[in-house]
């Protein structure tokens, strides 16, 4: 069965890592400008002898943001959180064919991130979306978007980074998020992992 990527369940899953602070606006700041000055380090983290991607050496592994995730990291103390999703491309293909969602005039890479955006959109909550990027990705079609939403039971608003990537057999779906007062932290550090992806057969 095809996967609806990263929407179901997201509601829950978001209200769970994004929960406000306890540290004060003050040490925040101060934490972050700290932070800020230092350069990101990455360790690259292969799956599954699938796929690898670089990930910063201040997130940690996790099971508790996505039941259909491949890999998922997170720092709790920094509200930033990354997720990978990847299916069967011909799958993905074959499904969406007999659902009659298949658009033949469009890439397999369009007709999925095409659909997966949707899907997110379906959620609401859509404040502000950037244009839609397409460029390859170590050799592999992706679209990338960063989306800004209000999600229930947050009070901050979440920025997101979308990215989805055409491998040889498989498709991914990537998800790298935090909250939008944190936006600006953590672009950089999103946009580098999604453009790291690599697969490794």
């Amino acid at each position: 069965m095809i996967k609806r990527v990263i929407y179901v369940g997201l509601i829950g899953l978001i209200t769970a890592s994004c929960s406000s602070s306890v540290d004060s606006p003050g040490q925040n700041s101060l934490m972050e400008a700290i932070q800020s000055i230092a350069e990101t380090n990455y360790n690259t983290i292969e799956v599954a002898g699938n796929y690898s991607m670089d990930i910063p050496d201040f997130m940690k592994s996790t099971t508790a943001l996505n039941d259909e995730a491949s890999l998922q990291y997170n720092n709790l103390f920094k509200e930033k959180y990354v997720i990978v999703i990847d299916e069967d491309k011909a799958e993905f293909i074959d499904v969406f064919k007999e659902l009659g969602e298949y658009d033949e005039s469009k890439s397999v890479i369009e007709n999925y991130s095409d659909l997966q955006i949707s899907y997110f959109k379906e959620a609401g909550g859509v404040i502000r979306e950037s244009k839609l990027i397409s460029k390859d990705i170590n050799g592999m079609p992706s679209r990338q978007i960063a989306i800004d939403a209000n999600v229930q039971g947050v009070d901050e608003s979440i920025s997101y980074w979308l990215g989805y990537v055409e491998g040889k057999e498989s498709m991914y779906s990537i998800m790298a998020w935090t909250l939008e007062s944190r936006k600006d932290d953590f672009e950089k550090e999103a946009n580098t992992m999604i453009r790291s992806l690599k697969e490794l057969k």
